[in-house]
C-alpha cells in the first residue's frame, strides 16, 4: 500500500533500502515484488546517467535550503552536534540539505552494486510469530534469520537481466525497457512541480518593514467568489519566503448524518488520495505537499508549499475531486485494508490512556463517531457504494477558504476561482452541522470501561474537570495546570510511581474549559483514583494557603510569553488563522486578548477560582480496566478506599442514557439533539 525507498545509516555501514507496506495478500507475493524491485534497478543501470536528472535535484535541495523555515534554537543545536559527527563545521548547516556536484563513475559503481546477490529481505507481520524462535537479548523481541528462497533469488535474477552486462549498452538499454514496460514502469520524467519564479508579489516587499505579521488576522477578500462563501486572505510581509498555503473547509450535510456516512466520505478522500500518488513524489520532492481527508462537517483540502507550481498541483487536485464519481475495485481493496486495519488497531490495541480519551470524545461529541461503529460500516461497504460520493459532498456544501504567503489579493482571488470552477459545486445548504458538546452532570462519575487488549496489563484512570467556556476561565485554567503539573508529575509518579504515563493538561473548546489528568498504571483503577483525589485535596489547600505571589507571577509571566510569541513559520501561521476558520469562530485577535488578559490575572483572582470553579466542577473519571490474564499491580496494603461517586456507568449501554439525557452546547448556547445532523447553523 505504500513504497519508500533511500539510504539507511547503520553504524560504519550504508544500507540502500526499498521499503514496502503490504496488504496481507500481499504477504503472499514476495517474489513478485522483488520483480518489480529488480526490473526497475536493471532500467537504472542500463540507462545511461542522466545528468538533468541530477541537476534538477541540485535545485531543488538548493532552493529548500535557501528558504528553509527558521527551527527551534533546541531542534537547530541537536541537529549540528550530530552533523559536526559528518561533515566539516563549514558545512554543517548546508551539507545535509544541498547536493554537491555528482561523481559519475562513483555513482554508477553504487547503482551497479544493487544486485539480488546483496539482498537482504526483513519481514515485520504477526502471521510470521510462529516462526520467530530466536529472542534479542534487549527487548525481547521475537526473530527467525533464514536464506532466502531459491525460487526468489532465481526470479530476481532473471528479472536484474544477470549476465546481461556482456551484451552492447544499447542493446541492454532496450531490453531493460522493455521489461519494465510490461510492469507498467519507466523512467522518472522531469518534475513539472519544480519552482521557477521565486520572486516574491511586490506589496510583500514594500510592506516588509512596518509589518508586525502576528497580530491582526487574515481579511475577506472584497470581490466575491462564485461558489465559495467566503474567501480569506493574508499576504505574507514577513517572513519573505516564496510560498504559501491554501486551504479550502467544504461543509456539507452528507458527512455528518451517520458513522456510515463519515466513514464513506473519509474512504471516498483516501481513495482521490491513492490515485493521485503519481504526483505525490513529484510534488513532495519540488516542496509542495496536498491532503484530501474528511471531518465530520465535512472535507477539508490543503495544499502549501512553493507558491509558483501550487496552482497547478491544486488543479490537479481539484479535477480530481470532481471527477472521482466512481472509485476503481482495485483502489477500493487498498483503501478498506489500510482502513481495516488502522480501525481494528485502535478498536483493539490502542493503550489504555489513548483508548479513555477516545472514549470520553466519543461520549460528549455529538459528531465524534466511534471507531466501532465505522468499523462496522466498513465492513459493509463495497466500491458500489462509493459511486456518486464526489456529488453527495461537492453538489450540496458551503465552501470557505483561506490563502495566505507569497500571494497578492490578485492571486488569491484567481486561485479561488480556479478552485471553485473545478469543484463545480452546485447548490449552499440551508445550514450546517455544528458539533456539540455534552455537559457534564454536577458531581462526580465514573465510568467503568473493560480494555480490549489481551496482552495490555495496564489500567487507566482519566479525569475531566469542566468549566464553563470565559476568558476568565481560560486564563485561570491555564495557570492551574502549569502550576500544578509538575506537582502531579512529582507526586504520583516519581514519589509514589503509580506509572509511567502521567500527566495534566487543559482543553478548550468554545462551551467548555477542562483540566484533564492520564494515570496510566498496573495498580487497580479505583485505587489510583483515590491517589488523584488526595493529590487535589492536598493541593487545593497548598494554592489557597502557601503559593507565593513571586511564584505565582513567575508562572503568569510564562504564559504571557508564549500568547506573545510571533509564529515562527508561514505553516505556524496559517495554523493559527485556520484554527479560528474551521470551528466558524471567524475570532483572529482572541490569541492577543487573552494575553492581556493573562497579564491582568491575579493571585486572588486565581484563587477565587479555585474555590468557586475547580473545586465544584462536575468530574468525569473514566476507568479502563485491564482484561488482561497477566497480573498487575496489587494495592499497598492498608491503602485509602476512595471516594464514593455520585454515579457509576457501566459500559456503553450507561453511556447512551447519559448522551440520550445530557444538556448539549455549541457555540456556548444550549441546544437539542433531536435531528441529524444534530446540530445546525442557520446560514
Amino acid at each position: 500500500t505504500s513504497l519508500s525507498a533511500g539510504v539507511d545509516e547503520f553504524g560504519c555501514f550504508s544500507h540502500f533500502e526499498v521499503q514496502v507496506t503490504l496488504t496481507e495478500k500481499g504477504l503472499d507475493h514476495v517474489e513478485d515484488v522483488g520483480n518489480f524491485v529488480f526490473t526497475y534497478l536493471r532500467l537504472l543501470q542500463a540507462t545511461p546517467f542522466q545528468a538533468w536528472a541530477i541537476g534538477e535535484m541540485q535545485d531543488i535541495r538548493e532552493v529548500r535550503f535557501r528558504f528553509a523555515d527558521d527551527r527551534q534554537p533546541y531542534d537547530l543545536v541537536g541537529g549540528l552536534a550530530k552533523n559536526l559527527q559528518l561533515y566539516p563545521p563549514q558545512h554543517v548547516l548546508s551539507a545535509p540539505i544541498k547536493m554537491p556536484s555528482p561523481d559519475r563513475r562513483a555513482t554508477e559503481e553504487m547503482l551497479s552494486r544493487l544486485t539480488p546477490d546483496g539482498a537482504r529481505v526483513e519481514f515485520v507481520a504477526k502471521r510470521f510469530a510462529d516462526r520467530c524462535k530466536d529472542v534479542d537479548p534487549w527487548y525481547g523481541g521475537q526473530y527467525s534469520r533464514l536464506p532466502l528462497e531459491d525460487s526468489w533469488t532465481k526470479s530476481w535474477a532473471k528479472a536484474a537481466g544477470s549476465g546481461s552486462r556482456l551484451v552492447a549498452a544499447g542493446a541492454e538499454q532496450r531490453a531493460a525497457e522493455r521489461e519494465a514496460a510490461k510492469n507498467g514502469m519507466k523512467l522518472h520524467r522531469p518534475n513539472p512541480f519544480i519552482p521557477k519564479d521565486l520572486s516574491l508579489r511586490a506589496r510583500a516587499i514594500s510592506s516588509a518593514a512596518t509589518s508586525s505579521a502576528a497580530v491582526t488576522g487574515p481579511g475577506v477578500l472584497s470581490e466575491p467568489i462564485p461558489g465559495i462563501a467566503k474567501v480569506y486572505h493574508r499576504q505574507d510581509s514577513h517572513f519573505l519566503q516564496p510560498k504559501a498555503s491554501v486551504a479550502f473547509r467544504i461543509h456539507g450535510p452528507a458527512a455528518a448524518a451517520d458513522a456510515a456516512s463519515y466513514l464513506r466520505s473519509q474512504v471516498w478522500c483516501s481513495a482521490v488520495m491513492e490515485e493521485l500518488n503519481e504526483y505525490s513524489y513529484d510534488a513532495r520532492i519540488a516542496g509542495l505537499s496536498y491532503h484530501l481527508g474528511a471531518a465530520p462537517t465535512g472535507i477539508e483540502l490543503s495544499v502549501g508549499g512553493f507558491s509558483d507550481k501550487l496552482p497547478d498541483l491544486l488543479k490537479i487536485v481539484t479535477q480530481k475531486m470532481r471527477d472521482s464519481n466512481t472509485v476503481a475495485p482495485s483502489t477500493f481493496r487498498i483503501v478498506q485494508d489500510r482502513y481495516q486495519r488502522g480501525l481494528k488497531n485502535l478498536a483493539l490495541k490502542q493503550r489504555p490512556c489513548d483508548f479513555a480519551g477516545r472514549k470520553a470524545r466519543e461520549l460528549m461529541s455529538s459528531l465524534s463517531f466511534s471507531v466501532e461503529d465505522r468499523l462496522a460500516a466498513l465492513e459493509k461497504l463495497s466500491p458500489s457504494d462509493l459511486d456518486g460520493e464526489n456529488g453527495r459532498l461537492l453538489d450540496n456544501c458551503h465552501i470557505e477558504a483561506l490563502l495566505t504567503g507569497n500571494l497578492a489579493p490578485t492571486d488569491a482571488a484567481a486561485i479561488s476561482a480556479a478552485a471553485s470552477s473545478e469543484l463545480k459545486p452546485q447548490a449552499a445548504p440551508d445550514a450546517l452541522a455544528l458539533p456539540a458538546e455534552a455537559q457534564l452532570p454536577q458531581g462526580s462519575s465514573v465510568w467503568n470501561l473493560k480494555g480490549t487488549n489481551l496482552e495490555e496489563r495496564n489500567n487507566c484512570v482519566r479525569l475531566e474537570m469542566q468549566l464553563p467556556a470565559s476568558m476568565d476561565n481560560y486564563v485561570y485554567t491555564m495557570l492551574f495546570v502549569r502550576i500544578l503539573n509538575p506537582k502531579f508529575f512529582e507526586s504520583l509518579r516519581t514519589k509514589q510511581q503509580l506509572g509511567y504515563i502521567v500527566q495534566m493538561a487543559p482543553s478548550e473548546s468554545d462551551n467548555f474549559m477542562s483540566v484533564i489528568c492520564y494515570i496510566q498504571t498496573e495498580y487497580p483503577a479505583d485505587y489510583v483514583r483515590s491517589r488523584i483525589d488526595s493529590f487535589f485535596t492536598e493541593h487545593f489547600e497548598w494554592l489557597e494557603k502557601e503559593l507565593e505571589e513571586a511564584e505565582f507571577l513567575r508562572q503568569r509571566s510564562g504564559l504571557v510569553s508564549n500568547l506573545a510569541e510571533a509564529p515562527k513559520s508561514l505553516s505556524e501561521e496559517f495554523d493559527r488563522y485556520w484554527s479560528e476558520i474551521v470551528p466558524q469562530r471567524y475570532d483572529f485577535g482572541r490569541r492577543a486578548r487573552k494575553g492581556e488578559a493573562m497579564e491582568a490575572a491575579d493571585l486572588a483572582g486565581f484563587r477565587k477560582f479555585v474555590q468557586d470553579q475547580v473545586m465544584a466542577a462536575p468530574r468525569l473519571y473514566v476507568e479502563v480496566h485491564s482484561i488482561s490474564e497477566k497480573p498487575g499491580k496489587a494495592e499497598p496494603e492498608g491503602a485509602e478506599s476512595p471516594r464514593a461517586p455520585d454515579r457509576t456507568w457501566e459500559g456503553e449501554e450507561d453511556a447512551r442514557h447519559f448522551r440520550d439525557g445530557a444538556r448539549w452546547f455549541s457555540k456556548g448556547q444550549p441546544v437539542e439533539l433531536g435531528a441529524s445532523p444534530p446540530r445546525l447553523s442557520r446560514l
